[in-house]
């Protein structure tokens, strides 16, 4: 019939399909679904897993549990998602822990011992002359009658081999020879000490003044304890120090004061200490660290109207040029001021001189 389609059918529950339609596939293991025409699948809580796939509902999501022979050789079951892990004792490995460990397989004997495999290990069979759980340790050769009394043994590379050595201050084929360690290798003290013997080898240093250390090889700090004053830099010597002390005081510690203007440091001035420096108070005219500058007083060009300025001690002086007089050559010379016109004669101030108007009849 004209105009009529099959219709695919839903999904029943337990299976999906990306369009909810036909065709469908089961709900995988540990998944389920209740309702038809899904298109997806619901998982089981943690812990949980169905028997098989297509589960219809979540009551078919069970306990995951841990049964008697789930892990095999002793490990331990532990629910993990939706089923089980094996934690497997030392040994073993394996999903199960079916799979029983090579210890063998790294070599762990030495020695050329020969490894025995166990369900829980290994075991070294050490050769002859050898010990410790690898083999590893070499047997001394060393016995309480191996070397003479004042000896020591000592146990040299391989088998039945070892090394008889005299102990500190003995020598001789059954170390029996006393040694006097201050002679034996020269003075073993050090910066002109005196040796002194003791027993079994061993001796003292008797150090000089500024020498300390089992063999006076150390020069005692004499600046330990700070000598110096004021603050001042100290250099340790043997048996003594030296003090950089600073401008205004000398003495062994820097303890005495010098008197920093007694050598008249400033030439024209008053010098004043200050404790550590001195300052010049410069007399008038003068500057300068020692005062030793005669200040230019013609420097501000002080003459004017073309005088010529002399510099002096705290002051100058201008030589005027014709015309001109003052301090500073800032005054023009009045001609008129001697009266030089005569007979009624009118005087008019000139630059450098005068002029004379006459009256009638006068010239």
């Amino acid at each position: 019939m004209r105009g009529v389609h099959a219709v695919a059918a839903k999904c029943s529950p337990g299976h999906y399909s990306d369009t909810g339609l036909a065709p469908c596939a089961p709900c995988p293991a540990n998944f389920y679904q209740t309702q038809a025409g899904a298109t997806t699948c619901s998982e089981c809580p943690s812990n949980m897993r169905t028997k098989e796939a297509g589960a219809l509902g979540r009551e078919e999501c069970e306990t995951v549990q841990c049964t008697n022979n789930a892990c095999q050789h002793g490990g331990l079951c532990v629910p993990l998602g939706h089923g089980i892990q094996c934690i497997c004792p030392a040994g073993f490995s394996g999903r199960r822990c079916e799979i029983d460990i090579d210890e063998c397989s790294s070599q762990p004997c030495y020695n050329a011992a020969t490894c025995i495999d166990l369900p829980q290990g290994y075991r070294c069979q050490c050769a002859p002359g050898y010990s410790g759980v690898n083999c590893q340790v070499e047997k001394s050769d060393c016995r309480n009658d191996t070397c003479p009394e004042r000896a020591m043994c000592k146990d040299e590379p391989g088998i039945r081999n070892h090394t008889c050595l005299c102990r500190s201050g003995y020598t001789g084929l059954d170390c029996d020879v006393t040694i006097n360690p201050c002679t034996a290798s020269g003075n073993p003290c050090d910066n002109g000490a005196s040796c002194v013997a003791l027993q079994q080898g061993r001796f003292n240093c008797d150090c000089l003044p500024g020498w300390e250390g089992q063999r006076c090889e150390i020069n005692t700090d004499d600046c330990a304890e700070r000598p110096c004053l004021l603050g001042a830099n100290c250099t340790d010597l043997v048996a003594d120090f030296s003090c950089a002390c600073p401008p205004g005081f000398t003495g062994k510690r820097c303890h005495e004061k010098i008197d920093l203007c007694g050598g008249n440091p400033c030439q024209n001035g008053v010098c004043v200490d200050k404790l550590f420096r001195h300052v010049c108070i410069c007399n008038p005219g003068w500057t300068g660290l020692s005062c030793e500058s005669n200040i230019n007083d013609c420097s501000s060009s002080p003459c004017e109207n073309g005088g010529q300025c002399e510099d002096k001690v705290d002051g100058f002086s201008c030589s005027c040029e014709p015309g001109y007089t003052g301090k500073r050559c800032q005054h023009t010379v009045d001609d008129c001021a001697s009266q030089p016109c005569q007979n009624g004669a009118s005087c008019v101030d000139m630059l450098d001189g005068f002029v004379c108007k006459c009256r009638p009849g006068f010239v």
